[in-house]
């Protein structure tokens, strides 16, 4: 009879592991729970989620629309970026509050996540799409851009980023078009310094073979200081080479050398 008893208690199973389901079960649910309520929130209960120049529109926490008016002198010549946001729950998971988000606007059309920490904003995934021809530069350049990486903002401010990026069918416009090539990009924010390279890609067609160093303090206090060199090939159109010789005089390699100002306006 202790036999049997004995055998009759270890075939029982163990109610420990659906105690534990239970207990995961329920918080899950309560996060759930606390995340559809905060998404329901209206959109204006986080006015600028800290962030200067953003304002909400329309809608709730769970899906919204703001308006994004960028400061500074850039922004006489731009028109106010629309920006999609979806909340996304699992980011309370890591202690914060998440949106997916989808920007457009001065020819840039983007996605990323948004974690959002009351003053500390942190952009993961970042993947836009940039018309270079959109933007305020220099000899009009043209061509598409695609970026990707991440970037955290403290108190509305760009604290750390990197970012990379490809330039695709690079051109120029001065009184014709005059095509670059393509270009690999490499910028990053850290330690209260902007540092980056720009290289072009290799290729038996490339018109151009240039790469160029970028430096400043951040947040930008001085022009961005820009080392390096450009070299039209056999390939490169006859104006290209003219443009470029306004640059400076070629080393004995054929290289112009670039030590200034990055030419922005």
């Amino acid at each position: 009879m202790k036999r049997r008893s004995a055998d009759s208690a270890a075939s029982r199973p163990s109610s420990r592991p659906s105690s534990r389901l239970w207990i995961f079960g329920t918080l899950l649910f309560l996060l759930g729970f606390i995340g559809s309520l905060i998404a329901t929130w209206p959109i204006r209960a986080l006015p600028a989620l800290g962030v200067p120049g953003l304002t909400p529109l329309h809608g709730s926490l769970w899906h919204g629309q703001w308006q994004y008016t960028p400061s500074g002198a850039a922004s006489a010549t731009q028109t106010p970026w629309i920006i999609h946001t979806r909340f996304a729950p699992s980011a309370l998971l890591h202690g914060a509050l998440g949106w997916q988000i989808h920007a457009q606007g001065n020819g840039i059309d983007g996605h990323a996540l948004l974690l959002w920490r009351g003053q500390q904003q942190h952009i993961a995934n970042l993947r836009a799409g940039v018309d270079v021809g959109a933007q305020s530069l220099l000899w009009q350049p043209s061509g598409n851009l695609q970026l990707q990486g991440t970037a955290d903002i403290t108190r509305g401010l760009l604290s750390a980023a990197h970012l990379s990026g490809e330039w695709q069918n690079a051109q120029i416009i001065t009184t014709e078009p005059l095509p670059l090539g393509a270009f690999h990009g490499e910028i990053t924010v850290a330690n209260g310094q902007l540092r980056g390279q720009i290289t072009s890609t290799a290729g038996a067609n490339a018109p151009l073979v240039a790469q160029l160093d970028l430096s400043a303090p951040w947040p930008l206090t001085a022009p961005i200081h820009a080392s390096g060199f450009v070299q039209a090939t056999a390939a490169a159109h006859p104006a290209l080479s003219a443009q470029l010789g306004l640059l400076g005089t070629a080393d004995d390699n054929g290289r112009i050398p670039l030590n200034g100002i990055l030419p922005l306006r």
